[in-house]
């Protein structure tokens, strides 16, 4: 996500302004300067799971292109798409949580 936070997560405009202080305006690091790490150096995570939500208006398919930048580095990768958005992980009542949660913990038993 390359977005800037006030487009990414809504009500950032509402937070008390000693909070959006402590909040940067940008996700950090940039999505071109995670691509430009792992073409110059092996990610050290040898399996690794890549989630992409259908409903999501940030990826713009750098999920995707995660994915190929790690398999290239040689690293076992899971790519999956799913129901829901970007706000899915920390929304428990999004119906899409279930599915995420299930996926998650369906890939930490298969790695343990």
């Amino acid at each position: 996500n390359n977005q800037l936070v006030d487009e990414s997560i809504p009500l950032y405009d509402v937070l008390p302004k000693g909070l959006t202080g402590l909040v940067p305006r940008q996700f950090y690091p940039p999505t071109a300067r995670v691509d430009e790490l792992l073409r110059s150096r092996p990610f050290a995570v040898r399996r690794n799971l890549v989630v992409q939500f259908r409903v999501d208006g940030f990826d713009r398919g750098h999920s995707s292109k995660l994915a190929r930048l790690l398999r290239a580095g040689g690293a076992e990768v899971q790519f999956d798409r799913i129901s829901g958005n970007h706000q899915t992980p920390s929304n428990v009542e999004d119906p899409a949580f279930e599915e995420l949660r299930d996926l998650v913990l369906g890939y930490v038993a298969e790695v343990a």
